[in-house]
This record gives C-alpha cells, sequence and structure tokens, in this order.
C-alpha cells in the first residue's frame, strides 16, 4: 500500500475519532452544566428536612442562591450551545461556582456548616475536567475564599455567618483549607495518572484501528477468497473476493456460524472448515465443488490453515479459495487444441495419401466413361463413382484445410461489404430455394475490420448455407452486424468487436447434441462431413474472435461471430509508417 493511501487511512479513523471525542465532550459539559443545580437543590432541600438546616440571613438568601445557580445554568447551557472554549467555560463555571459554594456556606453556619463538602465536590470535578491544573486551581481558589469570608476584615454578619470567632473554628477553618489543598493535590495527581493512561489508550486504540484498517484493505484486496472462523465456528473475516465466489453479501455473514452460513450448496466447503476446526485437518491444493445460486457448478481450489495460540491451541481455521471455473476453461481448450492439432497432423497425412490415390482413379473413371458406350445400370453407376469421388474430393479439401491451419493474411475490409457479396454467393447455391429468403440488417456505419478476406467469406458462407439447408421448404435466414464497444480499453487502443450473427427459423439443433456440432467430424446432417463449423471456429479464432451457437429444437439456430476491430487501427498505423518511409 503506498504511503499516501496508507496516511489516508490512518487519518480517516483519527478525524472519525477526533469529532467522536468533541461530542463526547460537549456531552460531558452539558451533563455538568445540567447536574449542578439539581446537586445544589437536592442538597440544600435534604439540609433542611433532614438536619433542619437554618439559613442565618434568612430563607430568602438561600432561595437566592438557587435562583442564580438555575439562571447561571441557562447562560453556561447557551454557552455549551455556541461552542464556546472549553478550558474557557469549564474554569468560568468554576469560579463561579467557588462564590456560590462560599455564599450558601456563610449563611448556613460557615465553620460548622455541611455544605463545606461542596467544595471537595468542585474539587473533584475541577480533576476530572481540567486534570491537575485544574484540580490545584480549584482547591486554591476554594481555600482563598473560604479563608477571605471569614476574614475579620470584612467585619460583615452576613459574611460571617452565626460563628464568627473562637478558637475551635479558626482551627477548623485552617484544616478545612488545608484539606482543600490536600484533597486537590491528590485528586489532580489521580487526574494526570487517569489521563496519561486514557492518552495511552487511545494511541493504542489508533495504532490497533490503523493496523487493523491496513489488514483490512489488504485482505479484500486480494483476488482470493478469504473466510477465517474462530474456535466456535464464528465467521471472522470475509473478504470481498469471497463474497463474489460464493454469491453471499458479507453483512449476513459476519459474526455468524459458518455452517448455517454456507448452508446445503455449499456443503464441500462447510466440511473442510468442520474437519479443520474438530481434527485440525488442512487441506494443500484441494478441490472442491459447490452450486451457485443459479444452480451452476461451481469448481474451487481451496487451501486451510490453522490458527494456534502462543500455547497451541486451536484458535480456528482460514481458507482460502479460488474459483477454477475459467481455469478448467483454459486448461479444456489448450487440451483441446492439443488434440486439434494432434489430430490434424494425422487427418493431414491421410488426406494427402487418399488424395493421391484418388487422383488416379478419377482420372481412369473419366477416362473410361469417356471411351465407353454405357447405358442403363452401367451409366448410373458410372456416374455414382463420379459424383462419390467428387464429394470425397471436397471432403479432403476441407480436411486439409482444417489441417493445415493457414495463418489469416489480413486486409483492412469493410465487414458489410464481404456479407453481401457471401449471400450473392449463397443465392446461387442448392440450398437456397424459391421459398427462403435472406435479409441483412447491417450497423448505421461501414465497419472496417482487418482479416482475411477468403478465409472470412468461407466461414460466413458455410454458416449461411448451414442456415438455409436447416429449413425444409421456406424460412428466412437474417443476417446482421453491430458494433460492440469495451469500456475496458485504453484510448487509442480499438477496443471494439464487431459482432456478426447468422439467425434462421429453421428446425433447430437438440440440446443434447448441440454441445458436439464444433467438434470435428460431427455433424446433425446425414450428407454432412462434420468439417464446416470446426474449420468455422478456427478461422474465428485465428482471427482473435469467438463463434457461439445458441438454439432451441423448433425454434431455430442463432449463430454469433465476435471479430475484433482493433486489428483494422493497427493495420492502418503499419500503413501509414510503410508510406511515410
Amino acid at each position: 500500500m503506498s504511503p499516501r493511501f496508507e496516511s489516508l487511512g490512518a487519518l480517516i479513523p483519527g478525524l472519525l475519532g477526533h469529532r467522536q471525542d468533541q461530542r463526547s465532550e460537549h456531552g460531558r459539559i452539558r451533563a455538568l452544566i445540567l447536574a449542578r443545580p439539581l446537586a445544589l437543590t437536592l442538597a440544600v432541600g435534604f439540609g433542611i428536612a433532614l438536619n433542619g438546616e437554618v439559613f442565618t440571613s434568612g430563607a430568602e438568601a438561600g432561595a437566592a442562591i438557587l435562583l442564580v445557580s438555575y439562571a447561571l445554568t441557562g447562560a453556561y447551557f447557551l454557552l455549551s450551545v455556541l461552542r464556546v472554549r472549553r478550558g474557557f467555560q469549564l474554569s468560568l463555571q468554576i469560579v463561579v461556582d467557588v462564590v456560590l459554594i462560599t455564599a450558601l456556606v456563610s449563611i448556613t453556619g460557615g465553620a460548622s456548616s455541611q455544605y463545606v463538602l461542596l467544595y471537595f465536590v468542585l474539587i473533584l470535578y475541577a480533576s476530572m475536567y481540567l486534570s491537575f491544573g485544574g484540580a490545584l486551581a480549584a482547591s486554591g481558589l476554594s481555600a482563598a475564599a473560604y479563608l477571605f469570608s471569614w476574614s475579620p476584615t470584612l467585619g460583615s454578619p452576613y459574611l460571617l455567618g452565626a460563628e464568627s470567632g473562637g478558637r475551635e473554628a479558626v482551627v477548623r477553618i485552617l484544616f478545612h483549607s488545608l484539606l482543600f489543598v490536600t484533597v486537590g493535590v491528590l485528586s489532580g495527581f489521580l487526574a494526570r495518572r487517569v489521563e496519561q493512561k486514557e492518552r495511552k489508550l487511545r494511541d493504542t486504540t489508533s495504532e490497533l484501528r490503523r493496523v487493523r484498517l491496513g489488514t483490512d484493505v489488504i485482505l479484500q484486496s486480494i483476488g482470493s477468497g478469504i473466510m477465517s472462523i474462530d474456535s466456535e465456528g464464528r465467521v471472522v473475516h470475509f473478504n470481498r473476493a469471497a463474497s463474489n465466489i460464493l454469491d453471499l453479501d458479507p453483512s449476513d455473514v459476519q459474526s455468524r456460524h459458518f455452517e448455517e452460513v454456507l448452508g446445503p450448496e455449499m456443503a464441500a466447503v462447510a466440511q473442510v472448515l468442520r474437519r479443520g476446526l474438530d481434527h485440525g485437518e488442512t487441506v494443500f491444493r484441494g478441490e472442491i465443488q459447490i452450486v451457485s445460486g443459479e444452480g451452476r457448478k461451481v469448481p474451487l481450489g481451496i487451501n486451510t490453515s490453522l490458527i494456534v495460540t502462543e500455547s497451541g491451541a486451536r484458535a480456528g481455521v482460514v481458507a482460502l479459495y479460488q474459483d477454477l471455473t475459467e481455469a478448467k476453461r483454459i486448461d479444456e481448450k489448450a487440451k483441446r487444441q492439443e488434440t486439434l492439432a494432434a489430430l490434424g497432423q494425422f487427418s493431414a497425412g491421410i488426406a494427402h495419401e487418399i488424395r493421391n490415390c484418388l487422383s488416379p482413379i478419377t482420372g481412369s473413371v473419366e477416362l473410361l466413361r469417356n471411351e465407353l458406350s454405357l447405358e442403363g445400370d452401367s451409366e448410373r453407376l458410372m456416374n455414382l463413382i463420379l459424383k462419390e469421388t467428387d464429394r470425397l474430393e471436397v471432403f479432403l479439401a476441407e480436411l486439409l484445410f482444417y489441417a493445415r491451419a493457414k495463418p489469416p493474411d489480413r486486409q483492412i475490409i469493410h465487414i458489410q461489404d464481404l456479407i453481401e457479396e457471401t449471400v450473392e454467393l449463397v443465392k446461387r447455391h442448392p440450398a437456397y430455394s424459391r421459398g427462403k429468403l435472406v435479409k441483412c440488417n447491417f450497423a448505421a456505419s461501414k465497419t472496417r475490420v482487418g482479416l482475411d478476406r477468403e478465409q472470412m467469406k468461407r466461414v460466413f458462407t458455410n454458416l449461411a448455407v448451414n442456415a438455409l439447408e436447416a429449413m425444409e421448404n421456406t424460412g428466412t435466414l437474417a443476417v446482421s452486424t453491430c458494433l460492440e464497444m469495451d469500456d475496458a480499453a485504453a484510448p487509442g487502443e480499438g477496443g471494439s468487436h464487431v459482432i456478426v450473427k447468422f439467425e434462421d427459423n429453421g428446425a433447430g439443433i437438440p440440446s443434447e447434441k448441440l454441445h458436439r456440432v464444433l467438434e470435428p467430424f460431427y455433424s446433425t446432417k446425414k450428407s454432412g462431413t462434420g468439417l464446416g463449423l470446426s474449420i468455422a471456429q478456427r478461422v474465428v479464432e485465428r482471427h482473435g474472435g469467438k463463434l457461439s451457437i445458441d438454439s432451441s429444437l423448433g425454434k431455430g439456430t442463432k449463430v454469433t461471430v465476435h471479430i475484433p476491430c482493433a486489428v483494422a487501427d493497427r493495420l492502418d498505423m503499419v500503413c501509414d509508417r510503410e508510406k511515410a518511409a
């Protein structure tokens, strides 16, 4: 993974985490704002109800403090909505709360007031929100305000409270002040330790998130399917390739039991995982088969490994698998090409020897026919010999054409012109009759393609004649062309195919025979050689295209030929370079 993507991967969770921390911090501040008046109201209420607390300056003073607290709550909440700086808002609350608590203590007995404990609550929440510095500042302000309220220089009975003198009161006041500072230092140290632990935890969490993000990106980018399960059989990892191969939604798979997820269609995968989980068995380059959602059998190559802890205990199983459909197709195609090449060489040798023998036989029969005056059965037999030798000659010519696999001599032509020539040629073929029609439907503009004119004309003629022969007395052969663009091709590289379709409404081909019609020497016609479609396929493939057949019994047959157009562009460039030279 490139540094750019790595930094981006680390930045995204950082930004998300920062926003989450901001939302969490604003929530904590608002919780503090709402908790303050509630705690003060409960404290004053319980003080009056349980201890018969008496306000030395009158109940109106206590009510005034509560009203001021409620008003300040609204002001603080407004500051929170306006997103005022956190440090400023908390510092303001601490200073104002020190004043309110000092006033409450002064009017409820001074040194003997039970509301002195509210100073400790203030110091604790200051350490929670502002760490060590906040705790020291809150404890210092509390001690100073508490001492200042008892300073004889003020002389106000409202501030001095009921107990204004005496050695015991002085000791208690000094003890409280010292205790404020002590609690502030201790809570500050504890807050700093907690803050350090939280920072370390955040750093560790961020690193784990970054590592996990990198691991997830790697797993999602791997072309092979990866599925891992824990010791209880729950799915832990399931990457994109696994989703595509098994046709399962990752959201439906995660954290569920693998046997529940896979189902009977993928029982082979489940069995491999179960053997690894229960018996510690692993598979190396195994091959299994599953059934897709469309009912198609899909071959899979699979490897499994055990996930083992440091103590040696099995913690799960990881399976790596690939869809072998394309690999099987390529392998079968390669084997077919090898078989056809060997068959071609063998056939070429036989055809050559037969032609050597056939030529003198044909010549001798022609000589006898000219010299002898034959009548009746003798003449019929002579004509039969000549007809069959001609048919054998055609077969040998096709066999040699198939076996020798002459490379195409490419020229740039318009495919529509070639098809029109083919149609005119086919209309003179014996298979064409009065009740049969040939219709052409070409693309709007003529398409230029680089191909061997004679070889491709032979292909089109063969396909058209086959279509006409498939119709008994009447029918229609529709020949059409269209251009198919390839979006994945780079600009200037062509990347398009011309598609030529031959569609007839003849008898059609039975489904059990359709997969064999492209095999050499296989024919559904009584007089067919079985080489026409095989030759057509080889010619099209040598041009870089492909030929496919779709047919329904009683409805007709459609043969589709794909020919790449990019060849024409490359030939143009070659011609231009030759002209320039």
